[in-house]
């Protein structure tokens, strides 16, 4: 019924598929009950919807089945940076924790949570030296060290970088 070329027995994965899949469903219902008149507007949405899955707009989500493997282990060891407060020396330690090359490591992960992953510790550091700074009594050079900073003096720059103010000033 359709004019264009689509693979429709190809499994896609993308983030929003339940919204796509009702949208499909709402579609066949209204195209199965529809009147005559409507039915060509139907198979014309029908059409859009099933050429828009085929673009880039979605395929740049999509995720292929080792990916999605992949992308559970990246959301524990992610996990890990907010409820442990583990902040890696490096990146090629953790990508050796999922055996996986550093740039490769790196590449998915900003694929997965569009952030390079260097930014997203750096932000996971500094969300928890806001927190250690409001809720306890330790100094600025002690805090740098919990955070995993190798100095005072680059937790500073990147905490006034970040917030526009000093640490001892957010306290």
């Amino acid at each position: 019924a359709f004019s264009e070329k689509v693979t429709l027995n190809k499994l896609r994965f993308h983030a929003q598929a339940e919204n796509l899949s009702m949208l499909i469903k709402v579609l066949f219902q209204e195209y199965l009950y529809m009147s005559v008149k409507s039915k060509d507007l139907i198979n014309q949405l029908f059409q859009t919807v099933l050429l828009y899955s085929q673009t880039n707009r979605i395929s740049r989500n999509a995720y292929s089945r080792h990916e999605l493997q992949l992308k559970r282990k990246f959301d524990d060891i992610r996990n890990s940076f907010y409820s442990k407060k583990y902040f890696p020396q490096n990146l090629k330690e953790v990508a050796d924790l999922l055996f996986l090359s550093e740039s490769r490591f790196s590449h998915l992960y900003t694929k997965f949570y569009h952030i390079s992953p260097a930014k997203d510790i750096l932000n996971f550091q500094l969300q928890y030296a806001k927190e250690l700074l409001e809720l306890t009594d330790a100094t600025v050079s002690e805090i740098s060290k919990r955070c995993g900073f190798s100095s005072e003096t680059i937790f500073i720059r990147a905490f006034k970088r970040s917030f526009n103010v000093s640490p001892g000033k957010w306290r």
